[in-house]
Formats: C-alpha cells, sequence, structure tokens
C-alpha cells in the first residue's frame, strides 16, 4: 500500500472514530533511553490533537528511521482538520532524536525538520514548521513548543504509536 493511500485512509479511520482523544495522564520515561521501540521498519503515530476553533485535528506522524539509525530519518506528518474547514496540511523532511540532561533525568525528543518544498495546506505549497515531540514512553509522544516546553493548557497533545 502506498503512503498516501495508507494515511488517507488512517484520516479517515480517525474522523469516523470520532474526535475523542485520550484522557491527560502521567508519563514516563522509556526504559531504553537510546532506542525508541521498534521492531523494524516504520512507526507510525496517531492521535486527535486540540485545537481552537475545530473539534480536533486528526494527525498522523510517520517516522522512517535512516538504515543503521535509531537517532534519525525522514518524517511525513499529516493534519485534518476535524472541523467544518476541513482543512488538510502535510509537512516532510527529516527527523532527529535529541536528548536534553536534566539534573534527575534525560529528556529525549524527537525534532521535526521541515524540507523547504514538502510542506501543503489544502494543496498549496507553505513554508515548513519545526517541530517538537517528547518521547514520554515507547509509545506516547507529547507535542511541546520550540522551548521543549509541554503545553500550558494541559489539554492533551499526545501521539500514540499505532504501528
Amino acid at each position: 500500500m502506498n503512503l498516501k493511500l495508507y494515511i488517507a485512509s488512517s484520516i479517515a479511520l480517525l474522523i469516523a472514530a470520532g474526535a475523542c482523544s485520550d484522557k491527560s495522564r502521567n508519563s514516563t520515561q522509556s526504559e531504553n533511553p537510546e532506542k525508541i521501540a521498534r521492531d523494524g521498519g516504520d512507526l507510525i503515530y496517531s492521535g486527535v490533537l486540540p485545537a481552537a476553533d475545530t473539534p480536533g485535528i486528526a494527525t498522523i506522524l510517520l517516522l522512517d528511521f535512516d538504515d543503521h539509525s535509531d537517532i534519525e530519518g525522514d518524517y511525513t506528518y499529516t493534519e485534518k482538520s476535524l472541523g467544518n474547514d476541513g482543512f488538510t496540511a502535510t509537512s516532510e523532511g527529516d527527523f532527529h532524536i535529541i536528548t536534553t540532561k536534566t539534573d534527575s533525568t534525560d529528556l529525549r525528543y524527537i525534532r521535526l525538520t521541515p524540507d523547504e518544498d514538502d510542506n501543503t495546506v489544502d494543496g498549496k505549497k507553505t513554508p515548513g514548521i519545526v517541530r517538537y515531540f517528547l518521547i514520554d514512553n515507547d509509545s506516547t509522544l507529547t507535542m511541546t513548543d520550540s522551548t521543549l516546553m509541554r503545553p500550558a493548557s494541559g489539554l492533551p497533545y499526545n501521539l500514540q504509536l499505532k504501528k
């Protein structure tokens, strides 16, 4: 199945399932800080992220690790509004797992750096946005801001591992 068909099918399933999202929960770091759990191949995370003017944004993040690397590769990030505006946005580029050290623990993040020409909103080219996700555990990512802080709202900006 080609990637675009898979992403479109996944978004349709998210919409069909409704605009429900996971409840907020306390997260812990993975027991293996060197890797995101993966059994080979791509990783796919999805969820419905909160939005101000719509019931949510169905989001899919595909991570395609480079051969022989557990910290970098290519990504595809797709968003579809669940509201009446129905916008669709896609970003493609490179990802890299970064680690920040604190007094008590190491935190791992995924930085998505878009390619200059591979970003669209409703089919029209647009500048890309660098995004960051905290790796909460082997199956959950939380979107952060550019300073690597969790959303102050307390709303669940979480994506769950699907594959």
